[in-house]
Formats: structure tokens, C-alpha cells, sequence
């Protein structure tokens, strides 16, 4: 997020940050009978997890999508999961050039 402050201009991002860091390592969550500390991450299942995982993965996709958008014949994500066709280059080896960096 902070690395791309110009697309976020009307969010107060040092407050988001704080609250998203005092989130990340603060979470607490039930597993039976027992409470756990989650030590990095957010727990699954936890209100924001949906959101976190949506920003966190949006900044990735776009520098996927950019560098790959001649390869992708049809991408589409929900959250956190995603569905993408690769169109396939009639040389293997240049195909296997262009999907190894994928």
C-alpha cells in the first residue's frame, strides 16, 4: 500500500497502516478449546481478512497482469483466488521462456 500512495490520494494511509500492523499482530483466535496468537498474518475467518487479502493481492496483480497480458487469454480473480488462461505459444521452448517468469 505504502508503495503506492499516488493511487490511494483520499485514504489517511499512516492510520490505515497503524491499525492493519496493531491488526496483524494482535490477532487472537479460538481453535476448539484453546486461544492462539496469530504471529504474522491476519487469522482466516477474521472480518478484514477478505479486504487484507484483496489489497495485498490487487498490488501483485497488477504487475501480473501488465507484464503478462499477451499470454493471458481470460483472468479473473475473486479475493483471493484465481482462474487464468494461458494462451500457448506453437514453440515449446519459447512458451516454456515466457512461463517460467509467470
Amino acid at each position: 500500500i505504502m508503495a503506492n500512495q499516488a493511487k490511494f490520494l483520499t485514504l489517511p494511509l499512516i492510520p490505515l497502516m497503524e491499525a492493519l500492523e496493531m491488526l496483524m499482530q494482535r490477532t487472537v483466535f479460538q481453535f476448539g478449546d484453546t486461544f492462539w496468537l496469530q504471529l504474522i498474518g491476519v487469522a482466516m475467518g477474521a472480518p478484514p481478512a477478505p479486504t487484507i487479502a484483496t489489497i495485498s493481492y490487487g498490488t501483485h496483480e497488477e504487475f501480473i497482469i501488465d507484464r503478462f497480458k499477451d499470454f493471458l487469454g481470460y483472468y479473473k480473480r475473486y479475493i483471493d483466488d484465481v482462474f487464468g488462461v494461458w494462451v500457448c505459444h506453437p514453440d515449446p521452448e519459447i512458451d516454456s521462456r515466457r512461463w517460467r517468469p509467470f
